[in-house]
Protein backbone atom coordinates (compact mmCIF):
# COMPACT_ATOMS: atom_id res chain seq x y z
CA UNK A 1 0.00 0.00 0.00
CA UNK A 2 1.65 3.43 -0.51
CA UNK A 3 2.07 6.71 0.76
CA UNK A 4 -1.09 8.04 -0.61
CA UNK A 5 -3.39 4.98 -0.08
CA UNK A 6 -2.41 5.44 3.49
CA UNK A 7 -3.11 9.21 3.87
CA UNK A 8 -6.47 8.53 2.44
CA UNK A 9 -7.29 6.13 5.07
CA UNK A 10 -7.33 8.93 7.36
CA UNK A 11 -10.65 10.50 6.61
CA UNK A 12 -11.84 7.91 4.51
CA UNK A 13 -14.88 7.86 7.33
CA UNK A 14 -15.60 11.55 7.06
CA UNK A 15 -15.90 10.93 3.03
CA UNK A 16 -18.02 7.42 3.23
CA UNK A 17 -20.47 9.56 5.89
CA UNK A 18 -20.89 12.67 2.78
CA UNK A 19 -22.20 10.25 0.60
CA UNK A 20 -23.84 7.83 2.64
CA UNK A 21 -25.30 9.75 5.90
CA UNK A 22 -28.02 11.45 3.81
CA UNK A 23 -30.52 11.40 7.21
CA UNK A 24 -27.56 13.53 8.94
CA UNK A 25 -26.93 17.65 9.06
CA UNK A 26 -23.47 18.04 7.93
CA UNK A 27 -20.21 20.44 8.01
CA UNK A 28 -17.59 19.33 6.50
CA UNK A 29 -14.33 21.57 6.52
CA UNK A 30 -12.04 20.92 4.25
CA UNK A 31 -8.64 22.45 2.90
CA UNK A 32 -8.12 23.51 -1.05
CA UNK A 33 -6.39 20.30 -2.72
CA UNK A 34 -8.93 17.72 -0.58
CA UNK A 35 -11.63 17.44 -3.23
CA UNK A 36 -14.76 19.44 -1.14
CA UNK A 37 -16.70 20.39 -4.43
CA UNK A 38 -16.49 16.83 -5.44
CA UNK A 39 -17.84 15.32 -2.10
CA UNK A 40 -20.45 18.02 -2.27
CA UNK A 41 -21.19 16.65 -6.02
CA UNK A 42 -21.26 13.14 -4.57
CA UNK A 43 -23.60 13.73 -1.85
CA UNK A 44 -26.24 15.44 -4.75
CA UNK A 45 -25.73 12.54 -6.72
CA UNK A 46 -26.90 9.83 -3.82
CA UNK A 47 -29.52 12.06 -2.76
CA UNK A 48 -30.91 11.92 -6.23
CA UNK A 49 -30.23 8.26 -6.97
CA UNK A 50 -31.50 7.12 -3.41
CA UNK A 51 -34.75 9.16 -3.95
CA UNK A 52 -34.09 11.01 -0.57
CA UNK A 53 -34.88 14.62 -3.21
CA UNK A 54 -34.95 15.09 -6.90
CA UNK A 55 -32.89 18.10 -8.07
CA UNK A 56 -35.90 20.37 -8.82
CA UNK A 57 -36.18 20.58 -5.08
CA UNK A 58 -32.49 21.19 -3.66
CA UNK A 59 -30.89 24.51 -3.99
CA UNK A 60 -27.07 23.85 -4.48
CA UNK A 61 -25.22 27.24 -3.96
CA UNK A 62 -21.83 28.96 -4.31
CA UNK A 63 -20.21 32.33 -4.20
CA UNK A 64 -19.61 33.14 -8.33
CA UNK A 65 -21.20 32.34 -11.25
CA UNK A 66 -17.69 30.52 -12.30
CA UNK A 67 -17.55 28.59 -9.60
CA UNK A 68 -21.77 27.86 -10.30
CA UNK A 69 -20.94 27.00 -13.65
CA UNK A 70 -18.33 24.33 -12.95
CA UNK A 71 -20.63 22.90 -10.09
CA UNK A 72 -23.43 22.21 -12.56
CA UNK A 73 -21.28 20.60 -15.00
CA UNK A 74 -19.30 18.15 -12.59
CA UNK A 75 -23.10 17.56 -11.79
CA UNK A 76 -23.58 16.57 -15.19
CA UNK A 77 -20.67 14.82 -15.60
CA UNK A 78 -21.35 12.48 -12.50
CA UNK A 79 -24.85 11.83 -13.87
CA UNK A 80 -23.80 11.28 -17.21
CA UNK A 81 -20.95 8.70 -15.30
CA UNK A 82 -23.46 7.07 -12.95
CA UNK A 83 -25.85 5.93 -16.39
CA UNK A 84 -22.52 3.70 -17.48
CA UNK A 85 -22.66 1.73 -14.55
CA UNK A 86 -24.52 -1.41 -15.14
CA UNK A 87 -25.21 -2.15 -11.50
CA UNK A 88 -27.54 0.97 -11.38
CA UNK A 89 -31.25 -0.20 -11.29
CA UNK A 90 -33.83 0.75 -13.30
CA UNK A 91 -35.40 2.90 -10.88
CA UNK A 92 -31.84 4.53 -10.50
CA UNK A 93 -31.63 5.48 -14.00
CA UNK A 94 -35.00 7.10 -14.18
CA UNK A 95 -33.93 8.99 -11.44
CA UNK A 96 -30.60 9.72 -13.03
CA UNK A 97 -32.14 10.71 -16.26
CA UNK A 98 -35.08 13.14 -14.84
CA UNK A 99 -32.27 14.57 -12.80
CA UNK A 100 -30.43 15.60 -15.93
CA UNK A 101 -33.57 16.81 -17.78
CA UNK A 102 -33.69 19.61 -14.78
CA UNK A 103 -30.43 20.48 -14.93
CA UNK A 104 -30.76 23.76 -16.97
CA UNK A 105 -33.19 24.80 -14.75
CA UNK A 106 -32.38 23.38 -11.20
CA UNK A 107 -31.77 25.91 -8.41
CA UNK A 108 -27.30 25.72 -8.78
CA UNK A 109 -26.07 28.83 -9.21
CA UNK A 110 -24.94 31.58 -6.85
CA UNK A 111 -26.69 32.53 -3.47
CA UNK A 112 -27.77 36.05 -4.94
CA UNK A 113 -29.04 34.68 -7.97
CA UNK A 114 -31.51 32.04 -5.55
CA UNK A 115 -32.70 35.15 -3.25
CA UNK A 116 -33.47 37.11 -7.24
CA UNK A 117 -35.37 34.04 -8.18
CA UNK A 118 -37.22 33.96 -5.18
CA UNK A 119 -38.43 37.77 -5.14
CA UNK A 120 -39.70 37.32 -8.68
CA UNK A 121 -41.41 34.40 -7.63
CA UNK A 122 -43.00 36.60 -4.45
CA UNK A 123 -42.79 40.19 -5.21
CA UNK A 124 -46.27 41.46 -3.61
CA UNK A 125 -45.15 39.70 -0.53
CA UNK A 126 -41.66 41.46 -0.65
CA UNK A 127 -43.31 44.61 -0.79
CA UNK A 128 -41.08 44.98 -3.50
CA UNK A 129 -41.86 46.08 -7.59
CA UNK A 130 -42.55 43.15 -9.54
CA UNK A 131 -40.36 44.20 -12.45
CA UNK A 132 -37.50 44.76 -10.63
CA UNK A 133 -33.90 44.85 -12.11
CA UNK A 134 -30.56 43.62 -10.61
CA UNK A 135 -28.34 46.59 -10.51
CA UNK A 136 -24.32 45.68 -11.83
CA UNK A 137 -21.88 46.90 -9.65
CA UNK A 138 -21.25 49.46 -12.52
CA UNK A 139 -24.52 50.78 -12.27
CA UNK A 140 -24.18 50.28 -8.14
CA UNK A 141 -21.57 52.83 -8.43
CA UNK A 142 -23.28 54.86 -10.80
CA UNK A 143 -26.36 55.70 -8.64
CA UNK A 144 -24.33 56.33 -5.50
CA UNK A 145 -21.93 58.51 -7.14
CA UNK A 146 -24.71 60.33 -8.34
CA UNK A 147 -26.72 60.98 -4.89
CA UNK A 148 -23.37 61.67 -3.25
CA UNK A 149 -22.02 64.42 -5.34
CA UNK A 150 -25.69 65.71 -4.87
CA UNK A 151 -25.13 65.70 -1.13
CA UNK A 152 -21.55 66.91 -0.75
CA UNK A 153 -22.50 69.80 -2.85
CA UNK A 154 -25.01 70.56 -0.35
CA UNK A 155 -23.36 70.08 2.19
CA UNK A 156 -20.33 72.11 1.43
CA UNK A 157 -21.86 75.32 2.30
CA UNK A 158 -22.17 74.37 6.03
CA UNK A 159 -20.04 71.22 6.44
CA UNK A 160 -21.37 69.23 9.57
CA UNK A 161 -18.52 68.41 11.67
CA UNK A 162 -17.27 64.91 10.83
CA UNK A 163 -17.26 65.94 7.35
CA UNK A 164 -15.63 69.05 7.96
CA UNK A 165 -12.78 67.03 9.85
CA UNK A 166 -12.58 64.63 6.62
CA UNK A 167 -12.12 67.44 4.75
CA UNK A 168 -9.56 69.03 6.71
CA UNK A 169 -7.39 66.02 5.08
CA UNK A 170 -5.34 65.82 2.44
CA UNK A 171 -3.89 62.98 0.14
CA UNK A 172 -0.28 62.50 1.49
CA UNK A 173 0.89 60.17 -1.33
CA UNK A 174 0.62 58.17 -4.48
CA UNK A 175 -2.50 56.47 -4.58
CA UNK A 176 -3.92 57.87 -1.11
CA UNK A 177 -7.54 58.93 -1.09
CA UNK A 178 -8.76 62.49 -1.51
CA UNK A 179 -11.29 64.25 1.35
CA UNK A 180 -14.02 63.35 -0.99
CA UNK A 181 -13.37 59.91 -1.83
CA UNK A 182 -12.87 59.20 2.41
CA UNK A 183 -16.35 60.26 2.61
CA UNK A 184 -17.68 58.40 -0.88
CA UNK A 185 -16.24 55.68 0.91
CA UNK A 186 -17.41 55.70 4.31
CA UNK A 187 -20.45 56.26 2.48
CA UNK A 188 -20.50 53.16 0.46
CA UNK A 189 -19.42 51.55 3.48
CA UNK A 190 -22.70 52.36 5.41
CA UNK A 191 -24.84 51.62 2.32
CA UNK A 192 -22.98 47.82 2.90
CA UNK A 193 -23.87 47.73 6.80
CA UNK A 194 -27.40 49.03 6.60
CA UNK A 195 -28.94 45.99 8.17
CA UNK A 196 -27.36 47.47 11.30
CA UNK A 197 -29.79 50.32 12.02
CA UNK A 198 -27.86 51.84 14.96
CA UNK A 199 -25.27 54.45 14.96
CA UNK A 200 -21.99 54.60 15.57
CA UNK A 201 -21.01 54.98 19.42
CA UNK A 202 -19.55 58.23 20.28
CA UNK A 203 -16.68 57.63 22.03
CA UNK A 204 -15.12 59.44 25.47
CA UNK A 205 -13.11 62.00 23.87
CA UNK A 206 -11.83 65.58 24.75
CA UNK A 207 -10.57 66.08 21.45
CA UNK A 208 -8.96 69.40 22.00
CA UNK A 209 -7.56 68.78 25.54
CA UNK A 210 -6.23 65.52 24.05
CA UNK A 211 -4.73 66.91 21.11
CA UNK A 212 -3.30 69.40 22.87
CA UNK A 213 -1.31 66.72 24.97
CA UNK A 214 -0.08 64.45 22.58
CA UNK A 215 1.39 67.92 20.79
CA UNK A 216 3.13 68.66 23.56
CA UNK A 217 4.84 65.18 23.87
CA UNK A 218 5.74 65.53 20.22
CA UNK A 219 7.30 69.29 20.74
CA UNK A 220 9.42 67.18 23.65
CA UNK A 221 10.04 64.60 21.80
CA UNK A 222 11.03 66.82 18.58
CA UNK A 223 13.68 68.72 21.23
CA UNK A 224 16.30 66.19 21.58
CA UNK A 225 17.20 67.18 17.52
CA UNK A 226 19.04 69.76 19.56
CA UNK A 227 21.19 67.44 21.41
CA UNK A 228 22.20 65.21 18.80
CA UNK A 229 24.99 65.43 16.10
CA UNK A 230 24.00 67.25 12.93
CA UNK A 231 24.80 64.68 10.34
CA UNK A 232 23.07 61.78 12.87
CA UNK A 233 19.90 60.09 11.26
CA UNK A 234 17.91 60.31 14.55
CA UNK A 235 18.56 63.76 15.42
CA UNK A 236 17.92 64.95 11.59
CA UNK A 237 14.41 62.99 11.99
CA UNK A 238 13.36 64.82 15.03
CA UNK A 239 14.46 67.89 13.42
CA UNK A 240 12.28 67.03 10.70
CA UNK A 241 9.55 66.40 13.20
CA UNK A 242 10.42 69.84 15.11
CA UNK A 243 9.49 72.17 12.00
CA UNK A 244 6.66 70.07 11.11
CA UNK A 245 5.12 71.10 14.54
CA UNK A 246 6.00 74.60 14.53
CA UNK A 247 4.05 74.95 11.26
CA UNK A 248 0.64 73.66 12.93
CA UNK A 249 -2.18 75.57 11.84
CA UNK A 250 -4.39 77.09 14.53
CA UNK A 251 -7.92 75.34 13.36
CA UNK A 252 -8.39 72.23 15.76
CA UNK A 253 -9.78 69.95 12.60
CA UNK A 254 -6.52 71.32 10.53
CA UNK A 255 -4.09 70.12 13.60
CA UNK A 256 -5.85 66.90 13.87
CA UNK A 257 -5.14 66.30 9.76
CA UNK A 258 -1.54 67.67 10.36
CA UNK A 259 -1.19 64.97 13.06
CA UNK A 260 -2.40 62.46 11.68
CA UNK A 261 -0.03 63.08 8.66
CA UNK A 262 2.96 62.81 10.67
CA UNK A 263 1.67 59.42 12.99
CA UNK A 264 1.51 57.74 9.14
CA UNK A 265 4.89 59.20 8.18
CA UNK A 266 7.07 56.06 8.46
CA UNK A 267 10.04 57.59 7.71
CA UNK A 268 9.59 59.83 11.40
CA UNK A 269 9.15 56.86 13.35
CA UNK A 270 11.17 53.51 11.58
CA UNK A 271 13.94 55.23 10.03
CA UNK A 272 17.44 54.86 10.48
CA UNK A 273 18.49 54.84 14.13
CA UNK A 274 22.13 56.00 13.55
CA UNK A 275 25.12 54.22 15.26
CA UNK A 276 26.96 54.20 18.81
CA UNK A 277 25.36 53.63 22.17
CA UNK A 278 25.66 57.68 22.88
CA UNK A 279 22.94 59.97 21.65
CA UNK A 280 24.19 62.63 23.27
CA UNK A 281 25.14 62.97 26.67
CA UNK A 282 23.39 61.72 29.18
CA UNK A 283 20.90 59.88 26.70
CA UNK A 284 21.99 56.40 25.18
CA UNK A 285 19.99 56.19 21.79
CA UNK A 286 17.98 52.92 22.82
CA UNK A 287 16.47 55.30 25.39
CA UNK A 288 16.15 58.09 23.09
CA UNK A 289 14.29 54.88 20.59
CA UNK A 290 12.02 53.53 23.40
CA UNK A 291 10.97 57.19 24.08
CA UNK A 292 10.27 57.46 20.70
CA UNK A 293 7.90 54.66 20.37
CA UNK A 294 6.15 54.69 23.28
CA UNK A 295 5.03 58.63 22.07
CA UNK A 296 4.35 57.01 18.44
CA UNK A 297 2.72 54.14 20.83
CA UNK A 298 -0.08 57.39 22.32
CA UNK A 299 -0.32 59.64 19.24
CA UNK A 300 -1.78 56.22 17.78
CA UNK A 301 -3.71 55.88 20.75
CA UNK A 302 -5.42 59.29 20.58
CA UNK A 303 -5.88 59.13 16.75
CA UNK A 304 -7.98 56.40 17.09
CA UNK A 305 -9.99 57.61 19.51
CA UNK A 306 -10.58 60.62 17.03
CA UNK A 307 -11.18 57.82 14.00
CA UNK A 308 -14.03 56.61 16.29
CA UNK A 309 -15.22 60.01 17.06
CA UNK A 310 -15.38 60.91 13.26
CA UNK A 311 -17.28 57.80 12.40
CA UNK A 312 -19.66 58.51 14.81
CA UNK A 313 -20.65 62.01 12.73
CA UNK A 314 -20.53 60.60 9.86
CA UNK A 315 -22.86 57.72 10.59
CA UNK A 316 -25.42 60.52 11.46
CA UNK A 317 -24.26 62.89 9.03
CA UNK A 318 -23.72 60.68 5.55
CA UNK A 319 -27.35 59.02 6.79
CA UNK A 320 -28.87 61.24 4.19
CA UNK A 321 -26.70 59.85 1.10
CA UNK A 322 -28.13 56.49 2.02
CA UNK A 323 -31.37 57.42 1.91
CA UNK A 324 -31.14 59.00 -1.17
CA UNK A 325 -29.01 56.04 -2.29
CA UNK A 326 -32.18 54.00 -1.63
CA UNK A 327 -34.77 56.72 -3.02
CA UNK A 328 -32.52 56.60 -6.52
CA UNK A 329 -33.00 52.98 -6.54
CA UNK A 330 -36.73 52.82 -5.82
CA UNK A 331 -37.10 55.35 -8.37
CA UNK A 332 -35.30 52.90 -11.08
CA UNK A 333 -36.75 50.20 -10.21
CA UNK A 334 -33.48 48.45 -9.28
CA UNK A 335 -32.11 46.01 -6.32
CA UNK A 336 -28.41 46.22 -5.51
CA UNK A 337 -27.24 42.83 -4.46
CA UNK A 338 -27.31 43.29 -0.93
CA UNK A 339 -31.10 44.25 -1.27
CA UNK A 340 -31.91 40.71 -2.59
CA UNK A 341 -30.72 39.31 0.44
CA UNK A 342 -32.00 41.62 2.61
CA UNK A 343 -35.30 41.24 0.89
CA UNK A 344 -35.27 37.74 1.22
CA UNK A 345 -34.39 37.12 4.39
CA UNK A 346 -37.27 39.75 5.41
CA UNK A 347 -39.92 37.42 3.16
CA UNK A 348 -38.77 34.25 5.27
CA UNK A 349 -38.85 36.07 8.83
CA UNK A 350 -42.45 38.47 8.43
CA UNK A 351 -44.25 36.26 5.86
CA UNK A 352 -45.23 32.92 7.38
CA UNK A 353 -46.85 31.49 4.61
CA UNK A 354 -44.20 32.22 2.24
CA UNK A 355 -41.56 30.35 4.66
CA UNK A 356 -43.60 27.52 5.04
CA UNK A 357 -43.96 26.93 1.61
CA UNK A 358 -40.29 27.42 0.84
CA UNK A 359 -39.17 25.61 3.52
CA UNK A 360 -41.41 22.90 1.89
CA UNK A 361 -40.36 23.03 -1.80
CA UNK A 362 -36.43 23.19 -0.89
CA UNK A 363 -35.74 18.87 0.43
CA UNK A 364 -31.99 19.63 0.12
CA UNK A 365 -29.88 22.70 0.67
CA UNK A 366 -26.11 22.73 -0.32
CA UNK A 367 -23.64 25.49 0.49
CA UNK A 368 -20.40 25.21 -0.97
CA UNK A 369 -17.74 27.44 0.70
CA UNK A 370 -20.05 28.40 3.46
CA UNK A 371 -16.68 30.84 4.64
CA UNK A 372 -17.71 33.13 2.40
CA UNK A 373 -21.43 33.60 3.93
CA UNK A 374 -22.19 37.04 5.34
CA UNK A 375 -24.57 37.11 8.31
CA UNK A 376 -27.84 37.76 6.24
CA UNK A 377 -27.00 34.96 3.85
CA UNK A 378 -26.42 32.89 6.84
CA UNK A 379 -29.86 33.71 8.51
CA UNK A 380 -31.32 32.91 4.89
CA UNK A 381 -30.15 29.12 4.52
CA UNK A 382 -31.39 28.44 8.32
CA UNK A 383 -34.98 29.73 7.90
CA UNK A 384 -35.01 27.65 4.57
CA UNK A 385 -33.96 24.47 6.60
CA UNK A 386 -35.54 24.77 9.67
CA UNK A 387 -37.91 22.31 11.04
CA UNK A 388 -40.69 24.51 12.21
CA UNK A 389 -42.61 26.82 9.98
CA UNK A 390 -43.92 28.85 12.46
CA UNK A 391 -40.21 29.75 14.08
CA UNK A 392 -39.22 33.53 12.69
CA UNK A 393 -35.99 33.76 14.30
CA UNK A 394 -33.53 31.93 12.44
CA UNK A 395 -31.00 31.39 15.24
CA UNK A 396 -33.82 29.61 17.17
CA UNK A 397 -34.35 26.88 14.52
CA UNK A 398 -33.56 23.74 14.14
CA UNK A 399 -32.32 22.08 11.00
CA UNK A 400 -34.20 19.16 9.63
CA UNK A 401 -31.98 16.00 9.71
CA UNK A 402 -30.24 16.18 6.27
CA UNK A 403 -31.42 18.53 4.69
CA UNK A 404 -28.19 20.55 4.93
CA UNK A 405 -25.13 20.54 4.15
CA UNK A 406 -22.31 22.78 4.59
CA UNK A 407 -18.31 22.78 3.16
CA UNK A 408 -15.79 25.36 3.74
CA UNK A 409 -12.58 26.31 4.80
CA UNK A 410 -12.34 28.12 7.76
CA UNK A 411 -8.90 29.49 6.89
CA UNK A 412 -10.19 30.94 4.05
CA UNK A 413 -12.41 33.94 6.03
CA UNK A 414 -8.86 35.32 6.81
CA UNK A 415 -9.88 37.12 3.54
CA UNK A 416 -13.50 38.49 4.77
CA UNK A 417 -14.74 37.90 1.24
CA UNK A 418 -17.96 40.96 1.00
CA UNK A 419 -18.80 40.85 5.17
CA UNK A 420 -17.60 37.30 5.86
CA UNK A 421 -15.90 36.71 9.23
CA UNK A 422 -14.07 33.78 11.13
CA UNK A 423 -16.22 34.64 14.51
CA UNK A 424 -19.70 34.27 12.14
CA UNK A 425 -18.55 31.19 10.81
CA UNK A 426 -17.96 29.63 13.83
CA UNK A 427 -21.25 30.64 15.24
CA UNK A 428 -23.61 29.30 12.63
CA UNK A 429 -21.22 25.66 13.09
CA UNK A 430 -22.32 26.23 16.72
CA UNK A 431 -25.22 26.43 16.33
CA UNK A 432 -26.14 23.40 14.00
CA UNK A 433 -23.74 21.42 16.10
CA UNK A 434 -26.02 22.21 19.24
CA UNK A 435 -29.16 21.62 17.29
CA UNK A 436 -27.42 17.96 16.58
CA UNK A 437 -25.15 18.64 13.20
CA UNK A 438 -22.12 16.51 12.60
CA UNK A 439 -18.80 18.42 11.37
CA UNK A 440 -16.60 16.11 9.58
CA UNK A 441 -13.26 16.83 8.70
CA UNK A 442 -11.31 16.47 5.15
CA UNK A 443 -6.96 16.33 5.40
CA UNK A 444 -6.07 14.79 2.60
CA UNK A 445 -4.69 16.58 -0.51
CA UNK A 446 -4.83 15.53 -3.34
CA UNK A 447 -2.88 18.36 -5.02
CA UNK A 448 0.16 17.28 -3.17
CA UNK A 449 2.80 14.69 -3.87
CA UNK A 450 2.43 11.50 -1.80
CA UNK A 451 5.94 12.48 0.11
Amino acid sequence: MNTRTLSQLVDQAARDAIRGALDRTLVVEAAAGTGKTTELVSRVLQVILSGAGTLSSLAALTFTEKAAGELKLRLRTELDRALGRPQLSELERQRARRALSELETACIGTIHGFCAELLLKYPVEAQIDPAFEVAEPERERALLSEVFDAWLAAVLEDPPEGVRRVLARRADAAGSKTPEQLLLAAARQLIETRDFGATYQKPELDREQDLARIHSELCALAGFHAQGAVNDPLCKSLGRLARELDQLPESLAAREAVLRRLGRDRDLWTGSHGRGQLYSKGMTRNDLVAQREAVKARLDSVLRACDADVASCLSRELRAVVDAYAAAKHEAGVLDFFDLLLCTRRLLAQVPSVRGALQAAFSHVFVDEFQDTDPVQSEIVLLLCADDAAEADPWRTLPVPGKLFLVGDPKQSIYRFRRADIALYERVKRHLLAAGAELLQLTTSFRALPE
